[in-house]
């Protein structure tokens, strides 16, 4: 607030609001205010204009644009109770400025999200009533946590596309920002699942070629880890990794040498990124290394 001046009897305060300005008088008299005259600043000149007579030492200024300065001063008319004294009384408070300010944040949106979970994407779509729309100035999308949420995005506009995601699994809810930064109540909540896949080829050829020189998977989507281990046919380990690629070049763990073309079996844990957590799984199976020559497999 700006403008105060000192005043012996009458004292106005002010408390901004949203497009409104409350203004309350304290008086300090040995006399009773029987009314009170509120004027305020006209913005085109340098008077003050009568915009209000009232009973109660308080007013609410309203239709007010937020943001603007407004001034006031209050007239306040009294009488002594004896009949013999002066009357009406006439006082005038300080003189005082203030903004209204929008505290009042706006309404939540109500979301829609369509799942493309093969491409591991969402959409986001935003609905609100028109009055709710007019005081919102952008959407927060959040993820849920257990005690929290996780800040993903803003937009200024009634959807969003979510791409190229390790994962699309949790809750998600939206929030609307006004100008004033108010941030409303979280929106409906929407949970959405992952479709995990894990999928191995039976076969590579490690011969640099630039063609299938890496034992990798053929599908990997929503895994969060995995823990290889590979034997030869005598059950020996040759190679171990928790890189969800594999990439196994065919060599021998911790050597430099090839291992020979043949059968190698494996067992894989598989964690998957579930909606409630990892889900664990294993896999087994066979992988032929294929070189194009004739050595047996060590």
């Amino acid at each position: 607030m700006v403008g105060e001046s000192s005043a012996t009897s009458h004292w106005l305060t002010l408390s901004p609001q949203d497009n409104a300005i409350v203004l309350n008088l304290e008086s300090n008299t040995p006399w009773e205010d029987t009314a009170f005259v509120v004027f305020r600043k006209n913005p085109n000149a340098i008077v003050f204009d009568s915009i209000a007579t009232t009973t109660d030492n308080f007013y609410l200024d309203k239709g007010l644009k937020n943001g603007e300065m407004y001034c006031y001063f209050v007239k306040t008319i009294g009488r002594y109770s004896g009949t013999k004294t002066i009357s009406p009384l006439i006082n005038l408070s300080n003189n005082l400025c203030s903004s209204p300010i929008d505290s009042t944040p706006p309404c939540p949106p109500e979301i829609t999200i369509v799942e493309d979970c093969k491409n591991s994407q969402l959409h986001f779509y935003f609905e609100s009533d028109s009055v709710c729309l007019e005081d919102t100035e952008y959407f927060s999308i959040y993820l849920l946590k257990v005690n929290d949420k996780k800040f993903i995005a803003t937009m200024d506009s009634a959807y969003y596309f979510y791409e190229n995601l390790n994962s699309i699994a949790g809750c998600y809810v939206v929030t609307a920002t006004d100008s004033f930064g108010n941030e409303s109540v979280i929106s409906n909540q929407i949970c959405v699942e992952n479709c995990p896949e894990y999928e191995l080829p039976n076969v590579f050829s490690p011969n640099s070629d630039n063609v299938n020189d890496l034992f990798i998977p053929i599908k990997n989507k929503h895994i969060e880890s995995v823990n290889m281990k590979i034997f030869n046919r005598w059950g020996q380990e040759v190679f171990e990794t928790t890189d969800v690629e594999i990439n196994w070049n065919g060599r021998k763990r911790g050597e430099k040498g090839d291992c020979s073309e043949g059968v190698y079996f494996y067992v894989c844990t598989i964690n998957e990124l579930k909606l409630n957590g990892i889900s664990s799984y294993k896999l087994k199976g066979t992988v032929s290394l294929i070189r194009g020559n004739t050595k047996k497999a060590d």
